[in-house]
């Protein structure tokens, strides 16, 4: 389930606002807080303790190293399949039905995912 940047906020807020000092000067966090306080704010959202406890920590931790709560964007291969793609695809298989999708995505000059 993904979280809205809203309660994503809040978790990071409940998670600080756990927070007691050591006597050696480090600092503890209540999860157990946190996640009773996020539990209140949104009684309807259903989540698993290890979700939770998940979400939290890579919140946290997202927070601490870049100071920011925000997802960055996929580096990754961008998508093609749009209505034009799709189309292109279609009639090259009714051009070639017995061509394999290994040739017509060479041919096409999509990933053979696109076929798929």
């Amino acid at each position: 389930m993904p979280f809205t940047q809203e309660q994503d906020a809040f978790i990071l807020k409940a998670h600080f606002g756990s927070a007691v000092r050591n006597e050696d000067g480090t600092w503890s966090y209540s999860f157990r807080s946190c996640r009773e306080q996020f539990m209140e704010e949104y009684p309807d959202v259903i989540i698993s303790y290890k979700a939770f406890a998940n979400h939290k920590t890579r919140i946290v931790d997202r927070f601490e190293n870049k100071n920011c709560i925000c997802k960055e964007k996929h580096t990754g291969r961008p998508l093609l399949r749009n209505d034009e793609v799709v189309q292109d695809v279609r009639q090259r298989m009714e051009a070639s039905p017995k061509k394999s999708i290994r040739q017509l995505s060479a041919q096409a000059g999509v990933s053979y995912s696109t076929y798929s």
